[in-house]
This record gives C-alpha cells, structure tokens and sequence, in this order.
C-alpha cells in the first residue's frame, strides 16, 4: 500500500502512520499540622486507536478551588510524630492557579535535614513558569517565623537561604520548622490559554508520544513531576525518543535520577507497535500505573521514580479480563490503598463491554479471576452508541468518556458524560455533544481528562492526519466548548496536529502529548494567580529541651526553684509583685551559668512571681 509523507495508514486493527512525517517534522510557605489532606487525582485510558485521561480531588478538611485567583497549594510531611499538612485557600473561580514551586529541596536534598541554631540552610526549588513575585515562609507549626520576600522568580531552578533566624533577627530556638513558597503571577490576558512550553527544549520532545500524567500528590517530594510514555524509539537522543517513560519536571528539565526510564520492564517490540508503553496515570499515594496494550490491557505499576519494584507490579492481567475478547485503553485511577480503583475502556467493537471498573486487593493487584464490573453499557440502547476510547472520572465520581470518529459527519457522540455508578449499568448520559459535527477537530477524539476541580474536562483529538488536531477545553456542566488548544496554530513550522492525551496538573496547568510533531505541551488559563506550595522536607533545628520550672519548700523560709533545659549561657531569676508588668521590669535576682539548677528565694510578706529566663 502506498501513502503520502503524513498520511496515516490503518492497518486493521491497529494505528500506526508513515516514518516520513515525523522526521520531517523534526527538522530542527503555610502549614497546619493536620495529617488528614491529601493531594487527590486520576487518570484515563488510550489508543488502540484510543487514549487516556486523568482526574483529580482534594477531600475535606480544606478548601480547594486550584483555579481561583488565590489558590493554595500545601503538602505535608509526617517526622516522627510530626505531621505537617496544608491548607488550600480559595477565592474568585473566574481565574485560575498556574505557577507554583516544585521540587523543593533543602540543602540540595529531598530529604528532611538537622542543623544547629543559628545555622543557614540552602532552599531550591522550581517554578513551572516565571512568577511575579516569590515569598517564602519559615513556619513553626502554623506560625510564620521568617518571612523572605523578593525570592528568585525566573522559569526553572532558583535558590534561596534561610539564615536560622526569625524576623526580629533573633535566633529561633530547637524545633522542627517547614518552608513555604508562595509564587504569584499577574497571568495571561484572556480568554485565550497561553503556551508556556518550548518545542525546542529537549525535555519537551517525545518521538512517538502515547499518554502523559502529572504527579498532582502534594504529599510527594515528586509533586509536579511530568510523565510521558514514547512507543516506538528513534535513537537515544533527545532522552524521549527511546521507547519507555520521559520523567521530566514542572519546568521541562529532566528529574534528578534521570530523565527516562524503562521501568526494568521489556516493552514488546513486536507486532502490533506502537501500544507500549500506552496511556499512564499516577494515583493520589503516588503510584504510576502504566499500560501494556500491545497485551491488550495489562497493567502495572511503579513508584515515581519507575524503579521500584523491578519491572513494575502487575496489577490488571488476562484473568481480569471482563471477557475474552477484551482489548481495553487505560487506566484512570481514583482513589487510595485498598481503594484504589481500576477504570477501563473495552474497545473491541462489536464485542466491547464499555466502561469497566476493579478494585484492588491489599497486595495492590487485582484479585486472580476478578473480572471487574460493567459501569456503562455500549452499543444498543445506550448513548455510547458504539465504543469508547478512553474514561476519565471526576471528584463526583461522574464518568466522561469518548468516542473515535473517523468520518465527519459521523452520528455518534464524541464526548459523553455519565453519572456516578449506583450500582445499576448505566446507559443514559447526563449530557453528550459532538454528534454530526462535521469538522476535521473533532475527529479521532483520542484522550480524555477532568480537572482536580471537575470544572473543565479537557479532550486530545488527532484529526485527520495532523489536519484539525487539537484539544478541546468543555465546560463540565454541559459540554460548552471553553477553547481549543493548538488548533491551527504554527508550531514548530507545523500547523498540523495530532494531539493524544492529556492531563492536568494541580494547579490548573493543562498538558498534552501532539504525536504529529513529537512533544509535550503546557498550557496556562487566563487570569492573575497565586499558589503555595509547602515543602515536603522539614527542617530539624537541633538545641536544648525546652526549659521547666518546679518549686517545691527548701530549707526554712525558702523555697527552691529548680529549671532545666532552655538555651543561652547564662539563666537569670527575676521577680515582680505585678505577674502582668512589662518583662523588662522585672528585678534581677540571682544569675546560674548551669544549664539546669535551683535558685532559693526567701518567703516574705505579699504576692511575688518569679521567672526564670536565658540569656
């Protein structure tokens, strides 16, 4: 069969499209100790011909609108019986969040570090995009200590040093202290999205791109993270065309242990290819869940950095198959722990199943033999008239999904969005668009993904060979198209498109993998925002115990006052008959350069308060 430089060929019954093309293309801080919020989100399905999509939640306590003109983005860290957590803040949702520090480390580590009083610490950390205005905090418990106005803002790694003192300049004592970093920016002028990413940037390039997945967990020291499935190589440089995962940062920078990874997993190379690694998802415990559709659907599962275990755990197999003609695109994940929910696209029409779901067992796996259950029906009598391509789900629990069209004109729904699961197959959309239209940017809808907000659900579209590929930004109420992204704009020398999945970050960021001409994507709403962002590492400020007074009868007319533990070099008693009068007017009576012992004080007449206090 002949085909010309760009044009895609099907070979039933997989995708796959012409070498030419793609080289052608190519030419070129506030804390809480609160340990219950948690960074929420899920993710979608992909391509056998189809795609995926993620979703996002943040459950109670808090407040979340990660799209607000201030929205806060807090994390927490649990030390020893320390737990520090954070508070989302919201405001006005006509403007969205959408540049926020990541990768914040102390010292130049992720890890929690230990210094003494009055020692500086190093800050990093990365902004996604540049800021107006950067803060960072130094807090004990929820109480700002140190406040650093005019902290680094620029795209990308920035530094800073917290010198162990607090506002007055004075020392702060021992004690576990945690940093926050609050960037705010004036925005883009609307109601376009803004391109904040660069084709150029070699993190940014993927050769066969699949599926992309945010780390949205603000509990992780990988919060931010950007995941990108290749499956098909072209060499080993840029790092994203070898076949496996691109890990790159908020900023397009590669992550420290490297910027890709084949998870100790062999992708089959073999026909059909092109379907692995597929689409990808990271769950809200900061699991990555990565699918094999060369197998038809099987899944696994790696911790964030793709090494752990070896090969990834194998959760979904053939013995959950629904049926044995499944051939399912996914996952989206929702949920944690043994909670942890499985959803899939089955694809092989006319012997598809729609919308399935599992639940993972304690080990992390599917249970052997368990054949997941039927949420939506497809086919007759449904409005997913023939197959779905790809589900997401929302905080609600709703379901969207999509259907590939090919033809314009095509009867069949593009995008559908169903209610929550009640324990009946479902079949009647809450709402549904795309049937008939005619134009080539809703063909081949390939990837589908809600917000952490379930506001908007963002929707990749391939096109007609490149022709019409976009993504499309619907309202989640009823599918009102907000804005389509990448259409018809020249990028990279390209007008063409073929964009294949997309996700969202935590902060209202939208990202997207264009496989036409072989990179990642990020986009930014309209409007002036704020975003703060708690460190995951602590900082231990190691010092003496906190001081204690006991008072007990001495020897006759007196009374003992012991002390231990505080910080100085030397402990002074002072006395007043007012408990309430001014510190400083308070009489000097005895000095110990001990760091624990007794001062004696002779019983008299009247009301007298005694301190003890360090100098």
């Amino acid at each position: 069969m002949r085909v010309s430089r760009g044009e895609w060929c099907l070979l039933k019954p997989w995708m796959m499209k012409t070498p030419e093309r793609k080289s052608r293309a190519h030419v070129e801080f506030t804390v809480s100790p609160d340990t219950s919020l948690r960074g929420r989100r899920v993710r979608a399905p992909g391509l056998h011909g189809h795609s995926a999509a993620p979703v996002g939640r943040v459950p109670s306590p808090g407040v979340l609108d990660m799209y607000s003109r201030q929205a806060t983005v807090l994390s927490r860290y649990a030390l020893h019986s320390l737990a520090l957590a954070f508070l989302l803040a919201a405001a006005a949702p006509s403007a969205r969040a959408n540049v926020y520090a990541t990768n914040i480390k102390l010292n130049g580590s992720l890890a929690s570090v230990s210094v003494a009083p009055g020692t500086s610490v190093s800050i990093s950390y990365i902004l996604n995009e540049s800021a107006a205005s950067v803060t960072i905090k130094i807090l004990s418990g929820a109480t700002a200590v140190r406040t650093m106005t005019g902290a680094g803002a620029a795209r990308g790694l920035n530094t800073a040093s917290w010198d162990g003192k607090d506002d007055s300049n004075v020392t702060v004592p021992g004690g576990n202290y945690s940093v926050s970093i609050t960037a705010s920016s004036s925005g883009y002028a609307g109601p376009a999205w803004t391109l904040t990413t660069s084709d150029t940037n070699p993190g940014n390039k993927i050769w066969e791109p699949r599926g992309i997945a945010l780390d949205r967990n603000t509990n992780s020291v990988y919060y931010g993270r950007v995941f990108a499935a290749n499956a098909i190589p072209n060499g080993t440089t840029p790092l994203g065309y070898q076949r496996g995962i691109l890990k790159c940062n908020a900023d397009g920078s590669y992550a420290d242990e490297g910027g890709f990874s084949t998870g100790g997993h062999t992708w089959p190379t073999t026909s059909p290819t092109g379907y692995a690694p597929w689409k990808l998802q990271v769950s809200d415990d900061d699991y990555v869940y990565i699918e094999d559709w060369a197998n038809s659907g099987d899944i696994y599962r790696w911790d964030p950095t793709l090494s752990t275990p070896a090969g990834g755990l194998h959760v979904l197999r053939s013995d959950n198959w629904y049926s044995t003609s499944a051939n399912m695109s996914g996952p989206t994940i929702f949920g944690t722990g043994t909670n942890t929910e499985i959803w899939m696209a089955d694809v092989p029409y006319p012997n598809d199943h729609g919308i399935l779901r599992w639940t993972v067992s304690s080990d992390g796996t599917c249970a052997a033999n368990d054949k997941g259950t039927q949420i939506v029906k497809s086919h007759l009598g449904s409005d997913l008239q023939d197959y779905p391509w790809d589900v997401a789900v929302d905080t609600n629990h709703d379901i969207y999904t999509i259907q590939a069209r090919a033809n314009p004109g095509d009867s069949a729904w593009r995008v559908l969005k169903f209610p929550a699961y009640s324990g009946t197959v479902d079949t009647t959309a809450i709402w549904k668009i795309g049937s008939g239209y005619g134009g080539s940017d809703w063909l081949y809808a390939s990837g589908i993904s809600v917000d952490p907000t379930a506001t908007y659900v963002a929707v990749a579209f391939r096109g007609s060979s490149g022709t019409g590929g976009n993504t499309k930004i619907l309202s989640t109420v009823d599918g009102t198209v907000i804005t389509s992204l990448d259409l018809g704009v020249s990028l990279s020398g390209q007008t063409k498109k073929a964009d294949y999945d997309v996700d969202w970050d935590a902060v209202g960021n939208v990202y997207l993998v264009d496989e036409y001409v072989g990179v990642w994507r990020a986009y930014s709403p309209p409007g002036a925002n704020s975003a703060t962002t708690v460190a995951v590492p602590v900082i231990q400020v190691t010092g003496p115990a906190p001081a204690t007074l006991a008072i007990a009868p001495g020897t006759p007319g007196h009374y003992d006052i012991a002390y231990s533990g505080g910080s100085g070099l030397q402990f002074v008693l002072v006395s007043s008959t007012n408990v309430t009068a001014a510190m400083n007017t308070w009489a000097r009576v005895a000095t110990n350069s001990a760091t624990s012992g007794t001062f004696s004080v002779i019983i008299g007449p009247g009301a007298a308060f005694y301190r003890v206090k360090s100098e």
